[in-house]
């Protein structure tokens, strides 16, 4: 086709990832025990959305932007992941850690540009594209229209509520936490974040103390943020919806509308 060429090498150009060797990592090693059945003997993240697993999603969306260095940490029914071009970490102990642990096995994947997902979500591109544009450190994205009523959640408490104009202003993460009071409830860590090459450093440096300690195994991801926001900032990106995580059958059919 002609100038087909000229065409891929302008999409690329203006790619989010132009120029940067930027990585993934995504965190899919539990079973997701809430789904029953459907999750006797295939991890959550092998579930089918409209022809294709939550994980395939995942990786479409990631190579679309022009990631292409991709690591999964596997757990629960390791062998059933049968995916070229794709690094595999295993969690063994799966059943007994939380995917904090899934993310440490995996430090060394944490480089100058890496998004960390984990493995139970689907999102749209627009979230993915605003991720890779922002320069901080570390960045989480936040959904600002969480709902309070629906089990437990990474609910987190932000230096400024969302407004139309929050995009003029750098938003900072205060806290992670599932319990937090409705009232400091500023939005829900939806499970995507990305890290700078000092952001890296700093979470291998608070992984590596953390991992000295006798619960290590046992904490979250939320737990890691709010650690580090004793020493160091994180930046908040808020989004309105876009995106799913995959907790029940319901969410199953709701995802093949996102």
């Amino acid at each position: 086709l002609q100038g087909a060429d000229e065409l891929k090498e302008a999409e690329e150009k203006y790619l989010p990832t132009n120029g940067r060797r930027v990585n993934a990592i995504i965190l899919a090693a539990s079973r997701g025990d809430e789904l029953g059945i459907l999750t006797k003997s295939i991890p959550k993240s092998l579930l089918n959305i409209k022809g294709k697993t939550i994980l395939e999603n995942q990786i479409e969306e990631f190579n679309h932007v022009g990631i292409k260095m991709i690591t999964v940490v596997r757990g629960f029914e390791k062998n059933k992941y049968n995916l070229s071009n794709i690094k595999m970490v295993d969690n063994d102990d799966y059943e007994r850690t939380k995917d904090l642990y899934s993310l440490y096995l995996a430090i060394s994947e944490l480089k100058s540009h890496t998004v960390i997902s984990y493995g139970d979500i689907i999102f749209k591109k627009f979230i993915l594209n605003d991720l890779l544009n922002d320069q901080n450190d570390i960045t989480v994205i936040v959904d600002a229209d969480c709902d309070l009523e629906e089990g437990s959640r990474d609910y987190v408490e932000t230096t400024n509520r969302y407004s139309r104009n929050i995009f003029l202003e750098n938003v900072g993460l205060k806290k992670v936490s599932s319990s937090l009071p409705k009232q400091k409830i500023h939005g829900e860590f939806i499970g995507l974040w990305k890290v700078n090459e000092k952001g890296a450093l700093v979470i291998k440096d608070t992984l590596n103390e953390m991992a000295q300690e006798n619960d290590f195994r046992h904490n979250s991801i939320g737990d890691l943020f709010n650690r580090i926001l004793e020493k160091h900032h994180i930046s908040v990106k808020y989004i309105r919806g876009g995106w799913l995580n995959i907790n029940t059958i319901i969410d199953l059919q709701k995802a093949g509308e996102i």
